[in-house]
């Protein structure tokens, strides 16, 4: 978990990145965002418990007590700890595109593919310091 800000923006996807930064500016993410990350942060190592600190970390201050137990759920299932007991599996480049497009305030998907010219060149010059 400490790690995670010493490293993302040299080896997070962009599509990961934007949502990271999402994720610390809001202290919030839809649905789709959380589980795209929490499952993106399963596929690089992290285990269960870090994964839930790293969210309640960024959660708990927005969203009531029933409501974070309900995300730390998630990630449990996500794991396959709780429910069917199937871990699910990070979700590819192409899962990512075909998934919905974000809705107003969702910050899920392809920076790529979602984002418009303009933003995404904003996006990139920022992240990347590319001019």
């Amino acid at each position: 978990i400490k790690n995670i800000e010493a490293v993302h923006k040299k080896y997070f996807p962009p599509c990961m990145l934007n949502l990271n930064q999402k994720l610390k500016q809001y202290n919030h993410l839809k649905h789709e965002g959380r589980r795209q990350l929490w499952l993106f942060l399963k596929g690089c190592g992290m285990d269960a418990n870090d994964n839930q600190a790293y969210f309640h970390k960024h959660l708990a201050s927005k969203v009531s007590g029933s409501e974070l137990k309900g995300h730390m759920y998630n990630i449990q299932h996500a794991y396959g700890l709780v429910g069917k007991k199937q871990p699910e599996r990070p979700k590819n480049c192409r899962n990512i595109i075909t998934n919905p497009a974000p809705k107003k305030d969702e910050h899920h998907g392809c920076p790529f593919f979602f984002l418009l010219t303009e933003d995404l060149k904003e996006y990139i010059r920022k992240n990347y310091n590319i001019s």
